[in-house]
């Protein structure tokens, strides 16, 4: 009779290198859970006498762990702003909850500032279990609970104690929307927060302007080794992500608040369309980038921006929607640009060119 996962694992729990290999097994079989089990088993019984074991075990529980969240936490303007908006808004008897705990640190934010509790939620289990250990270690497990599910999926009463003051999350994505923060907005003002509860951040802007690339244009083909190869041009992505602090954009028009999402009121946020006409300085324009805004705290005075002619690093990405063709622009020429969301992404295009002297340029 075959020997069941479970019964290997345990008969193999103080063998680190089968344990590992085991956990391999489970994987390739679609049992993530009980493979993540057993790597976190190798972790605690490997010591430093069994590094094949331990590369293994870290491998299997790294593979479903974005890996921004390493980039996230090294951006100390972030951090700085987040912890400063936490020090106005939280009180010494409030309940914190936090969507998105990731290594913990904001939660951990709002305890030194005085919260009473704090209850974050995390649908990764294994950053859960990492943040778990993060707190109890920094010396906050009696004021942060981790509850391992989506905030979507957490009861009051069973999973959190009482509707939270205060709501801080950290799921706005390079486009603002990519991580599901409208949807998770509209539910925790309508099922886990106490009416006129606050908010960090309190909004989010997506911002544009024209922009010219200095790079050489890598998202269009032409002609190539004697081929023309332009009908693969369909198939190029439609935006790219640049890093904020790139010296390669130079902004060629006005900043436009293109789209504005009010987080504090729950939405309700339906699909939604823009238009916006950018008036050109004069120059070259290869294409819009678009980034974003972030008020911590409603007041105007903590301002998270990644605008990409600051020189300033950032944990988010830029995008940039390039045209299929740069074009020589004379100051005064507008462009028309279209935007739309579907409560997910952003997408932008340009809609029209209104210049009596613009030309391509090849």
């Amino acid at each position: 009779m075959p020997i069941s996962a479970d019964t290997l694992a345990q008969q193999l729990h103080d063998k680190p290198l089968p344990l590992a290999r085991l956990a391999v097994v489970l994987w390739s079989k679609g049992k993530k859970e009980e493979a993540r089990v057993a790597a976190l088993r190798v972790l605690e019984v490997a010591g430093e006498g069994h590094p094949e074991a331990v590369m293994v075990a870290r491998d299997i529980l790294a593979r479903d762990v974005p890996k921004w969240h390493f980039s996230i936490i090294r951006d100390q303007r972030r951090n700085d702003l987040y912890e400063a908006a936490l020090k106005r808004l939280v009180r010494p008897d409030a309940h914190v909850l936090e969507i998105g705990t990731g290594t913990g640190i904001l939660s951990m934010m709002a305890a030194r500032a005085g919260a009473e509790r704090v209850t974050t939620c995390e649908m990764n289990p294994s950053v859960a279990e990492a943040a778990t250990r993060i707190i109890a270690k920094n010396g906050y497990a009696d004021r942060v609970t981790v509850v391992p599910k989506k905030s979507d999926d957490a009861l009051v009463g069973e999973d959190i104690d009482g509707r939270a003051d205060l709501l801080v999350q950290e799921i706005i994505s390079n486009d603002l929307l990519g991580e599901a923060v409208l949807p998770a907005m509209e539910d925790a003002v309508k099922r886990l927060l106490k009416p006129g509860a606050r908010m960090i951040p309190d909004s989010v802007t997506a911002r544009v302007a024209l922009v010219d690339d200095t790079r050489a244009p890598r998202h269009r083909m032409g002609e190539i080794s004697g081929f023309d190869l332009g009908n693969f041009n369909h198939l190029a992505q439609t935006f790219e992500r640049v890093a904020a602090d790139t010296s390669r954009f130079t902004l060629r028009s006005a900043v436009h608040d293109l789209m504005h999402f009010d987080l504090r009121s729950g939405g309700p946020y339906p699909g939604g369309r823009a238009m916006a006409g950018l008036t050109a300085t004069g120059g070259r324009v290869a294409g819009v980038v678009q980034w974003l805004k972030m008020d911590m705290d409603g007041t105007g005075e903590l301002i998270y921006e990644n605008r990409p002619d600051q020189g300033q690093s950032s944990c988010w990405a830029v995008r940039f929607f390039p045209f299929d063709t740069p074009r020589d622009l004379p100051a005064g020429a507008v462009v028309k640009i279209g935007a739309t969301h579907d409560r997910n992404t952003i997408m932008i295009w340009c809609e029209e060119i209104e210049a009596s002297a613009e030309s391509a340029v090849a």
